[in-house]
């Protein structure tokens, strides 16, 4: 110890202690504290709990073990691997410069009929008319979905029906923009000006920004990289944030143009999309233009497909970091998978390729809770295909749009659909005495969908094999005491019982129907509730 130390009146007991970096929780720091006190106040006992001075080492204790936390939260939410909360994760995905996909509107057809006893002229049903469904949910709350139709129709009189297409959501617009979307905002000439939409969810390929002096208005385009324009391009690009909501990001007027000064920004977009999109037939019952004739009835009569959620934030984390690796190029088979996984409303893809300059693409768009996204599932039984929907197909435009340009002189990409491959499960449950059947049989399926099968961990190609089941089941259950994979195999081979390999091909996907493909034998365990 120096000497000027000891002249001042410090003792031994000055010298600092080595100090556990890990000791980091209330009882740790609480145990350190008493250590480092009774090292200068050897009398100090440290176990009366009406002590004062113990009571100042508990205090600063909690106080650690608070600051420990926050400063493991804020390390975590800094990196896209250990990121927990979603404003954080698409946070990072924008530095890395990947543009998460936004919410897919259902579609499907309405027939709208007249009265027979209705004589009179044909009724005009206009485009864009707001029909609506009120669908119980689960949790007792009668949700209002809302279509609208995709043209102008005319119905005859005497019970005479016309179908029209109809799309998920509304369109946000207003008469005092001439029809060119809502207000979003006045620009000031700044840089770097945002402006949050007033609705949300925005659908996918949905979004028009217009900017008016007043007079004319001028559709500026989106854009993913607004870095990588100039001054004079009437580009933006948008931020999807964690509640839903879209953000506009203009220009700095070196990359991107900047709205002038007193210019009105407005919005024209959809609002809508999600899986609540997804409605049986026979749901569709409701119009909601008053002004339409009362001889008039609505119905959807086959079910509305192709709603899908906003990229989740497990995908949103696999796709920003490869998206990044990739590095808008695409030379190889992983190259070409990531950059179609990042064009909107693309979940997953697989490349594969017999000459190099010949590559086929197979994608999948985001899951819509059938059992086959993106197609009609009108071909094959235990592997289904069919025919593309309309947003599929926009889908695969884009996706070929933007990965062929980045490809090797002289190739070229084909996009095709995906095949989704059944597989048959069986299993035999043993269940505590105080189980219930029924609610063992539906939380079975939940985590088989959750886990193993489902298609957001899923993706092409691979296989499913009788220990992916037996560990989703049997390690995350309270209620099951023991049981055994009795059946698993794809319902398109010889096999009708049995465990057998499931390997799924480039372009498939394994998928279970859980009303139909899947069997639970409980033994007579358990509480039937038969």
């Amino acid at each position: 110890m120096s000497d000027d130390l000891l002249r001042i009146g410090y003792g031994p007991s000055f010298i600092p202690q080595s100090f556990d970096y890990t000791s980091r929780d209330y009882y740790a720091i609480r145990e350190h504290l008493i250590e480092v006190v009774k090292s200068r106040i050897p009398e100090w006992s440290g176990e009366d709990p009406a002590d004062f001075g113990l009571a100042l080492v508990e205090a600063f204790a909690y106080l650690g073990d608070l600051m420990s936390y926050y400063i493991d939260r804020a390390g975590n939410e800094a990196f896209l691997p250990t990121a927990t909360r979603r404003q954080s994760v698409l946070n990072i995905a924008r530095t890395l410069g990947y543009v998460p996909t936004r919410a897919i509107p259902a579609t499907g057809e309405a027939t709208f009929t007249t009265e027979v006893t209705y004589t009179g002229a044909d009724i005009g049903v206009p485009k864009g008319t707001v029909i609506n469904a009120s669908i119980k949910r689960e949790n007792g709350y009668v949700d209002t979905v809302q279509f609208t139709t995709d043209a102008a129709i005319t119905v005859a009189d005497e019970g005479a029906s016309t179908t029209v297409a109809i799309t998920e959501g509304y369109i946000a617009d207003s008469v005092s923009t001439s029809n060119h979307g809502v207000v979003v905002g006045i620009s000031d000439g700044s840089p770097d000006q945002e402006f949050e939409l007033p609705l949300s969810p925005v659908a996918h390929g949905s979004l028009e920004v217009y900017v008016s002096d007043g007079v004319t208005w001028t559709l500026w385009n989106e854009v993913g990289h607004i870095i990588e324009y100039t001054a004079l391009d009437n580009v933006y690009e948008t931020r999807l944030m964690a509640d839903g909501s879209v953000v506009l990001v203009f220009g700095d007027g070196v990359t991107g143009r900047i709205p002038p000064t007193t210019q009105t920004i407005s919005a024209k977009f959809r609002v809508g999309g999600g899986l609540r999109g997804n409605l049986p037939a026979g749901t569709i019952v409701n119009i909601e233009d008053s002004g339409l004739d009362v001889n008039l009835s609505v119905t959807n009569q086959t079910s509305t497909t192709g709603g899908t959620d906003e990229e989740s934030t497990f995908s949103i984390r696999e796709n920003a970091a490869t998206g990044f690796r990739a590095n808008r190029r695409a030379v190889n088979k992983d190259d070409i998978e990531t950059l179609a996984r990042g064009v909107e409303g693309c979940y997953a893809a697989s490349a594969n390729a017999t000459v190099w300059s010949n590559v086929s693409l197979a994608i999948a768009p985001n899951y819509d809770s059938s059992l086959s996204p993106g197609l009609d599932g009108t071909v094959g039984t235990d592997v289904i295909t069919g025919n593309p929907t309309t947003t599929f197909n926009d889908i695969k435009a884009a996706v070929k749009a933007a990965v062929e340009p980045l490809m090797m002189m002289g190739s070229s990409l084909t996009v095709r659909n995906p095949e989704y491959a059944k597989v048959q499960i069986g299993i035999t449950v043993q269940l505590v005495d105080t189980a219930s059947q029924a609610f063992a049989t539906a939380d079975i399926k939940r985590i088989l969908l959750d886990g193993p099968l489902s298609f957001e961990r899923r993706g092409f190609g691979g296989s499913l094999t009788a220990a992916d089941i037996y560990h989703a089941i049997f390690s995350n259950t309270g209620y099951i005491t023991g049981g055994t994979v009795d059946d698993l195999f794809r319902k398109d081979t010889v096999y009708t019982s049995g465990v057998y390999p499931t390997d799924a091909a480039w372009y498939e996907i394994l998928v279970l129907d859980t009303d139909n493909d899947l069997t639970i034998d409980f033994g007579g365990t358990g509480i039937s509730d038969l």
